[in-house]
């Protein structure tokens, strides 16, 4: 199963955040980015203490994505050590980690799409004949 995370990055400007979200949303590396601007970072470099002023990309996705996106960052990035950094989410509102499980979502091959469908009938015929009304999602906006 996918675990959801969310991976710190920072950037030197607001154009390389806004480049690094829009790759990994245009290849579904991530489900939603915030782009928080004008952070102050104060960190060791090269053996001295150092500041600097940045933007923070909070990017929503999950663990199996992890290794595409630091791929992916490292090769757009203009820092040499950028950072990268992920944590997991242990709660928060199901629909929304199922939503970026789905938009995330890898093509998987057929035999584990099997399983995942005997997995779901099994589920089904716990319920029995209950039907649970979900919201549309269609309305939902991250």
């Amino acid at each position: 199963m996918l675990k959801e995370v969310l991976i710190f990055i920072t950037a030197t400007t607001n154009e390389e955040a806004k480049k690094i979200a829009n790759r990994l949303l245009d290849q579904k590396k991530a489900a939603c980015v915030n782009i928080i601007p004008k952070i102050d970072s104060c960190f060791w470099w090269q053996g001295k203490k150092e500041s600097a002023k940045e933007v923070l990309l909070i990017v929503k996705s999950t663990a199996s994505l992890l290794n595409n996106v630091i791929k992916l960052v490292k090769e757009m990035h203009t820092y040499e050590l950028p950072e990268v950094i992920a944590i997991p989410i242990v709660g928060g509102n199901r629909d929304y980690l199922n939503w970026i499980r789905e938009v995330t979502a890898v093509p998987e091959s057929a035999s584990s799409m099997t399983v995942l469908n005997r997995k779901s009938q099994s589920k089904q015929k716990m319920k029995g004949s209950k039907n649970v009304k979900r919201k549309n999602s269609s309305s939902f906006s991250p």
